[in-house]
């Protein structure tokens, strides 16, 4: 993962009830605040560095653990479909 991630142009978001998912084909993520956050953030104007440095900024949380984090939700999205490096 080198490249500034972003949103793939086949994935979607829906919301139900107050939660927010992801949609691609017939993959579908449920987002928690902070992956909403994430996803928020992959317009490709950022790396993944950046990206969990805001996380931790703003979550008050270690940037090693943030950025491990990322990297795995980014690696999912990745698998999926929903998201380009």
């Amino acid at each position: 993962m080198y490249q500034n991630p972003q949103r793939a142009l086949t994935a979607s978001t829906t919301e139900v009830s107050g939660e927010t998912y992801l949609v691609s084909g017939r993959k579908v993520f449920a987002l928690g605040q902070i992956e909403k956050e994430i996803w928020g953030k992959l317009d490709g104007s950022r790396g993944i560095q950046e990206i969990a440095h805001e996380i931790s900024v703003e979550y008050d949380h270690p940037l090693q653990e943030v950025r491990v984090d990322v990297e795995d939700f980014l690696s999912a999205l990745k698998d999926a479909g929903l998201v380009v490096f």
